[in-house]
């Protein structure tokens, strides 16, 4: 029997640039799920306590969304909302918690050198009977994470700034933000001459 408590059983350890900036965006998610209380509580005109517990009452991330989701569509004449950025916000956070599944439950392959390497994310999270889809990450676009989430960040402080001083803020640096968003990148077809990923299970 062999020990493996000096070895590690991932892709990430070949890869430090991209295993850096993974770290980074799972760091800036959890910013995100602090700021968005704050966020919640001037969207659904609530106090601050009840916008915590609220959300807090909800244990996943995802079902605090849908609860965001259902506080914007739900038939209350009588409650004032901020629904311009509510829809806003719902789209925002909606893809920084698809950044976050990504990273956080996936299996790794790899290919490259070390400061150029591409990380195959084989993604589990939220799949049935076992499937999983396969993305791929590099510098770039790992890169491109890091400067959308950072720029929820900001347009949630500063829309939280501008609500407790009376003011309306500035919808369109939302927007921007999400507009930095990228798409999500599908593995790259194989082709006869590219180089075959390295895989956890090759590397034990």
């Amino acid at each position: 029997m062999t020990s493996s408590a000096d070895k590690y059983w991932t892709a990430l350890e070949k890869t430090p640039e991209c295993s850096r900036r993974i770290g980074v965006n799972l760091g800036l998610f959890a910013v995100i799920e602090i700021q968005f209380v704050d966020a919640f509580r001037w969207i659904a005109n609530m106090d601050q306590d009840q916008a915590r517990v609220a959300l807090e009452s909800h244990r996943h991330f995802l079902n605090r969304i849908g609860y965001l989701e259902a506080g914007l569509k739900a038939i209350q004449p009588s409650w004032e909302r901020d629904v311009e950025w509510g829809k806003e916000f719902l789209t925002g956070i909606t893809k920084a918690n698809k950044i976050r599944n990504k990273y956080a439950h996936s299996t790794y392959g790899w290919t490259g050198e070390p400061g150029s390497e591409l990380l195959f994310v084989r993604v589990f999270a939220d799949s049935l009977g076992g499937q999983e889809r396969e993305e791929i990450a590099n510098i770039s676009i790992l890169d491109n994470d890091i400067l959308f989430l950072g720029s929820l960040i900001d347009a949630m402080k500063n829309y939280c700034i501008a609500r407790a001083a009376g003011e309306l803020g500035d919808l369109r640096e939302l927007r921007r933000a999400i507009s930095q968003a990228q798409p999500v990148c599908i593995r790259f077809p194989k082709t006869n001459g590219s180089r075959t990923a390295r895989t956890e299970q090759e590397q034990k």
